[in-house]
């Protein structure tokens, strides 16, 4: 997204985005992510004198997981995250790490907030699961990436089953590479328009 201001190339980007490290501060880096973002990253946080820190999750374990959510082991501690997908894993693993930053800094962040943190978390229409008949996964998702993730939600949960998509995108979105990673997942795709001015009509989106 926005790489008529942030640049054309993952490296230049990542330096961009990179400009929120402030000096002498921590920052957390959501992993994984490609060696020039890394560089990129490191980069910046060495000239603004910062420490960075990679979330690998290295400590964290997915005990079970469905379309409400996933069972996690941080440490030795039970936690429910109730989102779908294995990018928000990878989310949780980031937000982790930056508690445990926290910690090492004094800040009293008891076991107990995190679990009740984790298990009221609410993101409305990302991956939003409805349990009926049929069952409806809504999601917010707007670029190439998001689709990445909406793909293999579908694919881990939905695999066998008949599925169609209701669709509609805006018309600065790259919606040629959305449809491209998510028509195979999907028996049909009925367009539509979102009601945004900025909208693709629902018949350049069909065609």
């Amino acid at each position: 997204d926005h790489t008529a201001v942030l640049g054309d190339t993952v490296g230049r980007i990542a330096y961009e985005k990179a400009g929120i490290i402030k000096p002498d501060g921590d920052a957390i880096l959501y992993m994984p992510q490609s060696p020039e973002t890394i560089e990129a990253m490191q980069r910046v946080a060495r000239g603004q004198n910062a420490r960075l820190y990679p979330a690998d999750g290295n400590n964290l374990r997915v005990l079970e997981s469905s379309l409400s959510g996933s069972r996690l082991l941080w440490r030795d501690l039970p936690l429910f995250l109730p989102f779908a997908g294995e990018h928000q894993v990878r989310n949780a693993a980031a937000v982790l790490k930056t508690i445990e930053v926290l910690r090492g800094k004094g800040f009293a962040v008891s076991d107990e907030a995190v679990q009740n943190g984790f298990a009221r978390a609410f993101i409305p229409a990302r991956m939003e699961f409805f349990p009926g008949s049929p069952p409806v996964l809504l999601d917010g998702g707007h670029n190439p990436a998001c689709a990445q993730a909406l793909a293999a939600v579908v694919r881990q949960y939905f695999d066998g089953k008949t599925v169609a998509a209701v669709l509609g995108i805006l018309a600065e979105k790259d919606s040629h590479r959305v449809l491209e990673i998510l028509a195979p997942y999907f028996e049909a795709v009925f367009a539509v328009a979102p009601d945004s001015p900025r909208a693709l009509p629902a018949e350049e989106l069909a065609r």
